[in-house]
């Protein structure tokens, strides 16, 4: 979009224009190249292929959207460190409500990717007057994809050899990490959760308490979440927690 992020939806000369999906672009943009080669030779392997290289073009072209998208992210979904979803565009508002962007609770979910999940239900967690409208939430599925595709806007970049644009990417990857472990894991669930403005944990355990994983080269796991991994992998008894039960 003008506002320099991917519309959670667009068909037939339409698109979102108040939401976005989850950020996995450089994620996926880095596991396509070096499912091809590799940057370079020198990246790719010990034994040199002929592909080496050959789909870095495609980094150097998309790598400028993928910088506004995750700016943008930054700007209007970070809150306080994490990340929380939203729903808002300017348009509807100098509208007067009139356009077909909702900016409410439902267009929220759908910027997850999982529009129907009970970790989003309720009404009373949206605030639509809260700047930059998002859920009174911070999502520890979409916290930790956005931290990834930090990571991996980092590496990209670096690779293309703009170490200083590298850096700021590693350390809002690294910084968001360090708060998703340190404040969405909850000792009562056994698991990462999300978690209310408030301080109270939102304690739905799914599949996106497991994404804190995508982050543990770069940021050491919380002590009992590593510890119940490691008693899974080794068939022993693990943390009595949900993570444990759902991780056996």
């Amino acid at each position: 979009t003008a506002a320099g992020f991917v519309p959670n939806y667009s068909a037939a000369g339409i698109k979102s224009e108040d939401r976005t999906e989850p950020p996995i672009g450089a994620k996926v943009l880095e596991a396509l190249i070096e499912g091809n080669g590799g940057f370079s030779s020198s990246s790719s392997s010990s034994t040199p292929t002929t592909t080496a290289g050959t789909l870095v073009w495609v980094a150097e072209l998309l790598v400028g959207d993928l910088i506004r998208w995750n700016d943008w992210f930054f700007d209007n979904r970070q809150k306080e460190g994490l990340i929380a979803l939203g729903s808002y565009s300017i348009e509807k508002d100098l509208n007067k409500g009139q356009g077909a962007d909702d900016n409410d609770m439902q267009a929220a979910r759908y910027e997850s990717g999982l529009d129907n999940s009970p970790m989003y239900d309720g009404e009373d967690f949206y605030n639509s007057s809260r700047e930059g409208r998002t859920m009174e939430l911070w999502d520890v599925g979409i916290s930790s994809l956005y931290a990834a595709d930090s990571l991996a806007l980092g590496r990209i970049l670096t690779h293309l050899n703009r170490t200083n644009e590298a850096r700021v990417f590693t350390e809002r990857g690294e910084a968001m990490a360090r708060e998703i472990y340190t404040r969405l894991w909850d000792d009562q669930s056994g698991a990462f959760v999300n978690r209310f403005f408030n301080g109270s944990f939102y304690r739905r355990v799914s599949p996106t308490s497991f994404y804190p994983l995508l982050l543990a080269d770069h940021v050491p796991l919380p002590v009992p979440f590593a510890t119940s991994v490691e008693a899974t992998e080794s068939g022993e008894e693990a943390h009595d927690g949900a993570m444990a039960t759902a991780a056996a």
